[in-house]
Parts: C-alpha cells; structure tokens; sequence
C-alpha cells in the first residue's frame, strides 16, 4: 500500500509568470482538497498576499511529507541537492523545456496530481555522486565534470579504479555521469544512454587528444580518483551539475564516490522510462 500525502510542501526557483501561474493553480486545487501547504521561503514570495505556512529549504521535511517542484528539470536538480539529506519524495511539474525529471504537464495537475495525492504513483530512486577535493565538496544527480578553469585549454590527468590505474588523458575534460545524468551533457558527447536502474557510471573524456579514448561504464559503487597531473600550467576544476565549481591544482586528486543518500522521485502510476526517452528524444 503506497503512502498517501497530507502536507504538500512548494517550490520553485524561477520567478515567471508561467512558473507563477501553475503555483497559483496548485495552491487552489490543494486548498480545495483541504491539504496543508507549505511554502518554500522564497517561493512564499512569487504568491504576495497569501498567509500560508512557510519553511525553509534546510528544513521542509519537518513540515511536509512531499515536496512538489515547479519548474524544469534544473530547479528539481537544485532542489533534490538541497534537500537530498531530507529523504523526501518530490515530484516535478514541469516548466521547463524537456522535462526528463518534472514528467507532469500544467494541463494534466488535475488529473495526474489527484491520482497521486490519493496514492496512486510509482516512486523511483536515483542515486547521486560526491566529489571531494582536500576538505571541499561538491554533490551531483546529474554529472561531475573535470575541465580546465580557462576556456579552450587541454588538462592532463590519470584516473584509478578502486586503486588501480585505469589510464592518462589529455583532453578538455572528463565528464563522469550518473544513469540519470546520461541523458544529458554526456549523452551530447556521446556517451551511452543508462537506464535509472543500472548501479553504474559513465566516465566520458571531453574531446580527448587521441582518436582512441572512449567513454567507459563503471561500477558505481567503485572508488573512484582523478589526479591533475604535474604538466598542467593552469588551474582545472570540478563542477557539480554544472552549479558548483571547486578549483583543482596540478597534483590533487578529486575522488569520486556514490552518496549512501538517494533521490526519491514521485512519478505518475502509468510512468515509463522508455516512453520519456521516445517523446523527449523523438524515437520511432
């Protein structure tokens, strides 16, 4: 028996009169099924006149048992990286342009949202990836990516597997994504598509100076490390789904690893990865 929903937490990171528009309507409709609602902080301040409860992101899970995202699917990254600690559900209404993530339309809250509320969804877990670099992190749903801090400029770098030296690269970067990130940046370059299911990463080397590198799939539960090596003359960084960029020097390491957290992910009862991948990508 899957659990039903009873405090309805909202947010949305961009202020637009379409994102404004939906949350309008979905405080309407979750005020007439006599819901309680919790506004994020700022969100609170795209509805002016309301007097509903506010929360901020650190803490929506003492307030509200879903956290329900108004955007596209960079604000439910956003989000899920702030509140991932939390252990709530959120579901993604999209406002976006593709939407892999917010898989619910404007049109269809109605529909889809009471089916929902009444405890008819599928929930879906995604694991997310943290990098570290001496005492500095940064966390990602999507991708790590290694590149140079100066635009156009090759970085050199060796990468080992659980401790085992996997190779040297010479190239404008490395892009280290999750299943769920393989449909994005990674897959512009090439990588292979991941189902959400497989407990696996793609390591994808960013326009590599030889004809031979190629994108690899590793285990994700595997440690993995990347040093800049000594030949660099300029600094790299690692950036976190592309929002938060930590500087790395000629001879540090940044190790890679999968979170022990993961991201809850509400979805439709009828939810279909492979019919997300047809309609985002245009399969036959």
């Amino acid at each position: 028996m899957t659990k039903q929903f009873t405090r309805i937490g909202l947010i949305a990171t961009r202020n637009t009169t379409p994102v404004s528009q939906t949350l309008h309507g979905l405080v309407d409709f979750l005020s007439a099924k006599q819901l309680e609602i919790v506004l994020e902080t700022k969100t609170h301040d795209l509805l002016p006149g309301n007097d509903l409860t506010t929360a901020d992101l650190s803490n929506m899970d003492q307030h509200c048992d879903l956290l329900i995202v108004v955007g596209g699917d960079g604000s439910l990254l956003h989000v899920a990286r702030f509140v991932i600690k939390q252990n709530l559900p959120i579901l993604g209404i999209n406002r976006g342009s593709l939407g892999f993530l917010t898989d619910i339309c404007p049109d269809e809250i109605e529909t889809r949202l009471s089916a929902i509320l009444d405890g008819q969804y599928y929930e879906e877990t995604r694991f997310l990836l943290s990098a570290q670099v001496n005492n500095n992190q940064c966390i990602a749903v999507n991708e790590m990516v290694l590149s140079s801090k100066t635009m156009a400029k090759m970085i050199h770098f060796d990468i080992y597997v659980d401790d085992k030296f996997m190779c040297h690269h010479k190239a404008d970067g490395l892009i280290v994504a999750t299943p769920t990130g393989s449909t994005a940046y990674s897959l512009s370059g090439g990588g292979p598509i991941l189902h959400p299911a497989l407990n696996a990463i793609v390591l994808m080397p960013m326009f590599p100076h030889t004809l031979t590198s190629r994108p690899i799939v590793i285990n994700a539960d595997a440690d993995l490390s990347i040093t800049v090596t000594k030949e660099n003359e300029i600094t790299a960084c690692i950036s976190g789904d592309s929002d938060i960029y930590l500087a790395v020097e000629a001879n540090q390491t940044v190790k890679i690893k999968k979170m022990k957290e993961h991201l809850r992910l509400i979805h439709p009862i009828d939810y279909s990865y492979f019919e997300t991948l047809r309609s985002k990508l245009h399969w036959g």
